[in-house]
Protein backbone atom coordinates (compact mmCIF):
# COMPACT_ATOMS: atom_id res chain seq x y z
CA UNK A 1 0.00 0.00 0.00
CA UNK A 2 2.82 2.38 -0.70
CA UNK A 3 1.04 4.08 -3.62
CA UNK A 4 -0.21 7.65 -3.32
CA UNK A 5 -3.83 8.10 -2.30
CA UNK A 6 -5.50 10.83 -4.32
CA UNK A 7 -8.60 11.86 -6.25
CA UNK A 8 -11.10 10.11 -3.93
CA UNK A 9 -12.54 13.24 -2.32
CA UNK A 10 -16.07 12.54 -3.57
CA UNK A 11 -16.06 9.02 -2.13
CA UNK A 12 -14.65 10.20 1.21
CA UNK A 13 -17.29 12.93 1.47
CA UNK A 14 -20.01 10.40 0.64
CA UNK A 15 -18.78 8.07 3.41
CA UNK A 16 -18.74 11.02 5.85
CA UNK A 17 -22.30 11.94 4.90
CA UNK A 18 -23.55 8.39 5.39
CA UNK A 19 -21.64 7.98 8.68
CA UNK A 20 -23.18 11.13 10.14
CA UNK A 21 -26.75 10.55 8.93
CA UNK A 22 -29.27 9.37 11.53
CA UNK A 23 -30.50 5.82 11.58
CA UNK A 24 -28.79 2.59 10.73
CA UNK A 25 -27.56 1.86 7.24
CA UNK A 26 -25.75 -0.96 5.55
CA UNK A 27 -23.12 0.31 3.13
CA UNK A 28 -21.59 -1.90 0.49
CA UNK A 29 -18.32 -0.89 -1.14
CA UNK A 30 -17.82 -2.84 -4.32
CA UNK A 31 -15.83 -2.65 -7.50
CA UNK A 32 -13.30 -4.47 -9.60
CA UNK A 33 -10.33 -5.94 -7.86
CA UNK A 34 -7.30 -3.76 -7.15
CA UNK A 35 -9.10 -0.42 -7.51
CA UNK A 36 -8.55 0.69 -3.88
CA UNK A 37 -11.67 -0.30 -1.95
CA UNK A 38 -9.76 -1.32 1.17
CA UNK A 39 -7.45 1.68 0.95
CA UNK A 40 -10.44 4.02 0.61
CA UNK A 41 -11.99 2.64 3.79
CA UNK A 42 -8.70 2.71 5.68
CA UNK A 43 -8.08 6.33 4.72
CA UNK A 44 -11.61 7.28 5.73
CA UNK A 45 -11.38 5.37 9.03
CA UNK A 46 -8.07 7.07 9.84
CA UNK A 47 -9.98 10.36 10.18
CA UNK A 48 -13.09 8.97 11.87
CA UNK A 49 -11.68 6.30 14.18
CA UNK A 50 -8.38 6.99 15.93
CA UNK A 51 -7.93 3.29 16.76
CA UNK A 52 -8.35 2.19 13.12
CA UNK A 53 -5.47 0.32 11.42
CA UNK A 54 -3.07 2.52 9.49
CA UNK A 55 -2.13 1.92 5.86
CA UNK A 56 1.48 0.79 5.50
Amino acid sequence: MGAEFYDRRWELEWLDEKWRSPGGQLLLVYGRRRVGKTRLLLEWAREECPAAPRPA
